[in-house]
């Protein structure tokens, strides 16, 4: 069973090689997509996604500093 930081860590290395090759903003939607789809499954909860969403729509210099 893998830990919810797993999880993020692994939506974070998702999005940032999705926007890398996009060069461009993450569709919103498709965070809330596989976001939704993980929470239904019970692999995450509302409170991860919520803090994914946060991190994810920042200013993109700040994105992914970490």
């Amino acid at each position: 069973m893998f830990s919810q930081v797993h999880i993020i860590a692994v939506w974070k290395r998702i999005f940032w090689v999705s926007f890398t090759f996009r060069s461009k903003y993450i569709d919103e939607n498709y965070i809330w997509r596989v976001g939704l789809q993980r929470l239904a499954t019970g692999r995450a909860d509302l409170k991860a996604l919520r803090a994914l969403r946060e991190e994810l729509t920042v200013h993109p210099s700040k994105r992914f500093s970490h």
